[in-house]
């Protein structure tokens, strides 16, 4: 007994460990899920509710093309009845008596109609056009839609993802700050330097520790955004994966404007919407013309009176053609200019959103050059600053420097690292801007993530 109570009590132990253990894997499977570009990507284009709204009104415009040709087709109803009747008759003799005479029967009724419009000059047709039309416009809404989300998205993680460098370039600079002071309070100690040294180094050291603070809250700020654009708790933690380059476009702003005309789907919304007000219009146009229909309808009715056998049946058809002449309706006549001029304030919403376009992408390939420039200047900056910050530390060590050297170049070296980072980050932007604005957003999902998350080639 004891040796299966012990026996026992071991597995009791191993099962207990292995859920210890399965429970540590998962927490830290998930306390490591890792997020690529391409997955925050796929995220916003699927779970994002206004992109599933949009989706839902691309399918109602659909559904209502189905729908519109429903003005092709005739009109049937019919109505069945059964019936049964109770009556009475009386007949009034000479003598002041009178007669009653039950009457009670059975039938049946059936009738049918068939309505059919045969020629409306066009307003069945104009309604499918603008049906049509409705739903390329909606479908292209969906996709700009998308484009939007996944734009704001991206910016959103390379955001954090610089954020983060950020924060490492401002813990390097309280790292840097603290030897300094380390440093200082040295040659304080062995009577080199003057005790007002150290106090400024202790100032440098806390205004470095407040600029890696407002990093920190920055980087929490951008989290947060982030996860609300992916619809996941702020709470959760998320580990996001640097892409190992984003797509190499050219930065040529006549060509981006050309491309912004063709891949833009707000440009198809502009078109489409012109394409359904004419059409509209072309509605209230043939309303002013006649209709030609056509209608049958069709009776049938039986009756048996109680007491005999026999059915009695009626029954009659009626044909009719009809000509619709609309003579003194003004309405109709009224809406013919509302509808033009409904037409020309879309086309002129169109083509101000062509010119819209067209500058957006201008500005994105001019945004992309610039920011490439500006990169460029900043690495020769950080090059520059880091070789001065060490050539500083070396004098100021040997006595040849005084501190306001030393704190001066240890400044501009972590501005130069911060300015190099932005730099990055601008470029990134820019280039994620520029695919949205030609309308290449797709190619985000082909880039690739790195294998791991690097520290910044900005830290020391």
């Amino acid at each position: 007994m004891r040796t299966r109570a012990a026996a026992l009590t071991r597995a009791a132990a191993l099962l207990s460990g292995m859920l210890i253990t399965l429970t540590a894997i998962e927490a830290s499977a998930t306390e490591e899920r890792k997020l690529a570009l391409t997955d925050v990507v796929r995220i916003a284009r699927t779970r994002a509710p206004e992109v599933r709204d949009a989706l839902a009104r691309a399918e109602q415009a659909d559904a209502a093309v189905d729908a519109s040709y429903s003005g092709y087709l005739p009109n049937a109803k019919a109505d069945v009845a059964a019936n049964r009747t109770w009556a009475h008759s009386y007949e009034v003799y000479g003598s002041g008596v009178y007669r009653s005479t039950p009457q009670v029967g059975i039938g049946t009724n059936a009738s049918g109609d068939l309505a059919w419009t045969a020629w409306d000059f066009g307003r069945t047709s104009s309604a499918v056009g603008a049906a049509k039309a409705d739903a390329v416009a909606r479908s292209a809404d969906w996709k700009a839609t998308t484009n939007e989300l996944v734009r704001r998205t991206a910016v959103l993680f390379l955001t954090v993802i610089y954020d983060e460098d950020l924060v490492r370039i401002a813990d390097a600079t309280v790292r840097l700050r603290e030897k300094h002071a380390s440093l200082t309070r040295a040659l304080v100690d062995a009577g080199l330097r003057p005790p007002v040294d150290e106090a400024r180094a202790r100032v440098e050291l806390s205004l470095a520790k407040l600029d890696r603070t407002r990093a920190e809250q920055e980087l929490a700020q951008d989290r947060v955004r982030l996860a609300t654009v992916l619809v996941r708790n702020p709470s959760e933690p998320m580990q996001l994966v640097r892409p190992r380059g984003l797509p190499k476009i050219g930065a040529d702003a006549r060509r981006a404007a050309e491309q912004a005309l063709k891949n833009r789907p707000e440009v198809i919304v502009a078109t489409a919407s012109v394409d359904a007000e004419t059409e509209r219009a072309g509605i209230a146009s043939a309303r002013r013309l006649p209709s030609f229909g056509l209608a049958l309808d069709a009776t049938h009715q039986t009756n048996r009176p109680d007491g005999d056998r026999r059915f009695f049946p009626t029954g009659s058809v009626n044909a009719n053609a009809s000509v619709n002449v609309p003579i003194f309706d003004w309405r109709v006549w009224g809406n013919v200019p509302v509808a033009r001029a409904s037409v020309a304030a879309v086309e002129a919403r169109a083509s101000g959103l062509r010119i819209r376009v067209q500058g957006e992408a201008a500005e994105a390939a001019y945004a992309l050059r610039a920011a490439a420039t500006l990169l460029d200047r900043a690495n020769e900056a950080r090059e520059l600053s880091n070789v001065a910050l060490l050539v500083v530390e070396a004098r100021y060590q040997a006595g040849r420097d005084g501190p306001l050297d030393l704190f001066q170049a240890a400044q501009k070296d972590a501005e130069a690292r911060t300015a190099t980072v932005r730099a990055e980050l601008a470029v990134a932007v820019a280039t994620v801007e520029l695919l949205a604005a030609t309308g290449r957003l797709h190619e985000l999902s082909g880039v690739a993530a790195a294998r791991t998350t690097p520290a910044s080639s900005q830290d020391r």
